[in-house]
């Protein structure tokens, strides 16, 4: 109820017209992360990333897979937290609702690219997402881009390099022995100048709400 509640307070627009930035930092054992939040690319999953993060659901979690793997299309290096269960593992990706994917496949998954983990169906994303520190292609248009780290990637390459688990209890990317904390989720928001247009140049249309 109370995400329910944060989701419907959440604007993208000022009440004079203007755009609001939303970015969040991420409190870690290892230090901060800061994420430049993308409305204009996936209004609802940005909406659900900062209710979840008001309501105080990802403070006390962990990044609980790290991803190294070499496929036809390069290397493949990401980081995952915001598991309920802290595992990570398929079908515990909820809290008692689903997204539906919000997908753009012209944009690239490139280091410091955050996007929505869902299981074997598109619309299987919730809560837990993921940070790439590679340039991952095949995942372009699969998955829901809502951020971009604006800094802390050489926290989130610590994390990539923690050492991981030895048994196969779950093949479906590496537990580190020791999952990193994130201690806190902050949201910070700050209304946005609207261009000034030029002489030559039709006045940009008033902002509308997703």
């Amino acid at each position: 109820m109370e995400v329910k509640n944060n989701w419907e307070q959440i604007r993208f627009v000022s009440p004079a017209g203007k755009p609001l930035a939303y970015w969040a930092t991420l409190d870690t054992e290892m230090g901060e992360i800061e994420i430049a939040l993308r409305p204009e690319l996936a209004p609802n999953h940005v909406r659900s990333f900062v209710a979840l993060a008001q309501a105080g659901y990802f403070d006390g979690l962990v990044f609980e897979r790290t991803v190294h793997e070499n496929g036809p299309d390069g290397k493949l290096e990401l980081i995952e937290g915001g598991c309920p269960v802290g595992t990570g593992e398929m079908g515990y990706g909820s809290i008692g609702y689903w997204l539906k994917p919000e997908l753009h496949p012209e944009v690239p998954h490139e280091e410091g690219t955050v996007g929505a983990s869902h299981g074997e169906g598109k619309d299987t994303a919730a809560c837990k997402f993921y940070i790439t520190l590679s340039r991952c292609p095949f995942m372009d248009g699969e998955y829901t881009v809502f951020g971009k780290v604006t800094q802390g990637l050489g926290i989130a390459r610590k994390i990539l390099s923690l050492p991981v688990r030895d048994d196969s209890e779950f093949p479906d990317g590496d537990r580190p022995v020791r999952p990193v904390v994130i201690r806190k989720v902050t949201i910070h928001t700050k209304e946005m100048e609207l261009p000034v247009p030029t002489a030559n140049a039709q006045a940009p249309a008033p902002a509308a709400e997703h």
